[in-house]
């Protein structure tokens, strides 16, 4: 479960509602949040510009933050988990490796949000 307050983001045990790891701070709104399909995961994309993926059970991140030249408004993972997809105001799409938090291929560009 992600618990959302505005600039923070957490990974929560369902069970017990306790926090697991540390707490993720963006420096403005965090817009979104998604566990991929295994629950190992847990992605969140904020107004700063940046999408962050945690591992689920112990709440660190999986390498630095990911970059977008605007604030990101949505994020996903495909079937299986092992690409993550932030989708931005600034009218990029990008895909990222779950594990490693790299880019996967160029920003998609679209004429509109994406």
């Amino acid at each position: 479960m992600a618990c959302i307050a505005r600039t923070t983001s957490a990974a929560l045990d369902v069970a017990t509602g306790k926090l697991i790891g540390p707490a993720l701070h963006h420096n403005d709104q965090v817009r979104a949040a998604a566990y991929d399909p295994s629950g190992k995961y847990l992605l969140t994309g904020s107004l700063d510009k940046t999408s962050q993926s945690l591992h689920a059970d112990t709440g660190q991140a999986v390498g630095a933050p990911l970059a977008h030249p605007g604030g990101v408004r949505g994020v996903a993972f495909n079937h299986d988990g092992t690409l993550a997809l932030t989708g931005g105001f600034d009218g990029t799409a990008r895909l990222w490796h779950s594990a490693s938090a790299k880019p996967f291929g160029p920003p998609l560009e679209h004429k509109a949000i994406a």
